[in-house]
């Protein structure tokens, strides 16, 4: 499930800084990982699995690949590439719904939640897959965490330098809290709910700012065709004996002599031309 990148800024209580309104209700001190919530929280081993599943490119077949987009902004489509171009046979096969960490870009936000029109894509061994238990976690609950600065930080606590790889037992070790499966899909349809209207509002306020340039335009063509345009060619200003411009107000296409005199801004004169 692929949300709208400023969820990643919601608050959830003291926990969970950021700029977006608060989702999660403020709580009191929570048990694990000094994460501020009322629900447990518990290493992803206990609700992910690591994945391997490896297939031999057919050189004869097109493939999906996809790829992560950094900060968590969720993983789409890279190309729809023949097998023949592959050069390395040995790839991964994504499921929908899955968890997909980059093994390089994992601290600068290389993860997210495999989407239902990238199931069946492609990724090398660079990247790992992780089963959701689904009567533990809700993926949507996951995605949407996986966003919060919280969870980000304990990515980047990993090592010295953003480069550093991960390897799989590390994420398995990394923090959540678990509410109960009802809780977390009741969080999840706030947050769904709330992007709605961020995006409606958003979409309001392009729709204004297009009516507003589409009225300005409107009002600059009725202006302009009130004006009794006489239009002259850059013949009409040089004078070829003097290798120079004449003595007169330069014309703009737009301007007639009643206005040239005012708005024309190479004017060698103030004068009105005779």
């Amino acid at each position: 499930m692929a949300g709208p990148a400023h969820i990643g800024q919601a608050r959830c209580g003291p926990g969970f800084p950021g700029r977006g309104p608060a989702i999660l209700p403020p709580c009191p001190a929570g048990r694990g990982a000094g994460l501020n919530h009322p629900w447990p929280a518990v290493p992803l081993g206990e609700v992910l699995k690591h994945r391997k599943e490896f297939i031999n490119i057919d050189d004869s077949q097109e493939y999906k690949r996809c790829r992560i987009q950094l900060h968590a902004k969720g993983i789409v489509l890279r190309d729809l590439i023949e097998g023949a171009r592959i050069k390395t046979k040995n790839q991964q096969i994504c499921r929908a719904g899955e968890s997909l960490v980059a093994e390089i870009d994992a601290k600068v936000g290389g993860f997210g939640i495999v989407p239902e029109g990238l199931d069946g894509a492609i990724v090398s061994s660079h990247y790992f897959l992780f089963e959701i238990d689904p009567g533990k976690l809700d993926k949507g609950f996951l995605d949407y965490y996986i966003r919060t600065p919280t969870f980000r930080g304990q990515v980047s606590a990993r090592g010295t330098t953003n480069y550093a790889a991960i390897r799989p037992r590390q994420v398995l070790e990394y923090s959540i809290p678990l509410p109960p499966l009802p809780e977390q899909r009741r969080i999840v349809a706030k947050i769904e709910a709330l992007a709605a209207k961020i995006e409606e509002a958003q979409g309001l306020r392009k729709d204004a700012t297009l009516k507003r340039e589409l009225a300005v335009f409107s009002a600059a063509m009725t202006i302009l065709s009130k004006v009794d345009a006489e239009v002259t060619t850059v013949r009409d200003w040089i004078d070829t004996s003097r290798d120079g411009i004449k003595n007169r107000s330069i014309w703009c296409a737009a301007w007639t002599r009643r206005f040239s005199r005012y708005w024309c801004p190479y004017s060698y004169n103030r004068q009105r031309p005779v």
